[in-house]
């Protein structure tokens, strides 16, 4: 009963759509077409049902949701996301290091709530602690260098 229902409320609103969109064309010639138009939407509106085409069988998000499942994928994927991209600048934190200082030295990066609370270099040049927080973006005092 509920089909017939929805199907009585399309052909209503088709009417209803269809009589204002007339209503708005002023030419006669492109009134003609657009009435032939709509007269070909409204017969497939009307034989669909009797013909067992069913546009609610065709809805592409159907069975969506076994598919995908947003919450726990998101949060998967927001935490792989931080993890590379704090390898990411990790790996370019030393090379820069490497580069200023001229041979290869451990680096470690503190984060603290998604921000870098300090830049620990494993190789004391005090000499080079301005040149390193400069090159990575940082204040100085964020460089901590120890043997």
């Amino acid at each position: 009963m509920d089909g017939i229902k929805i199907w009585i409320r399309s052909l209503t609103g088709f009417v209803f759509v269809c009589a204002v969109i007339e209503a708005l064309v002023p030419e006669v010639q492109v009134k003609r077409t657009l009435r032939m138009l709509l007269g070909v939407i409204m017969s497939i509106l009307i034989i669909g049902p009797l013909m067992n085409f069913n546009l609610a069988s065709t809805d592409i998000f159907e069975d969506g949701g076994e598919y995908i499942n947003y919450d726990d994928n998101a949060r998967e994927i927001t935490e792989l996301t931080e993890k590379q991209t704090r390898e990411l600048y990790e790996n370019s934190v030393s090379q820069t290091v490497e580069k200023i200082i001229g041979e290869k030295t451990e680096t470690e990066i503190i984060f603290s709530e998604g921000k870098i609370e300090k830049i620990i270099i494993h190789k004391n040049v005090p000499e080079r602690r301005a040149d390193i927080a400069a090159a990575l973006g940082v204040f100085p005092s964020k460089v901590q260098m120890m043997e």
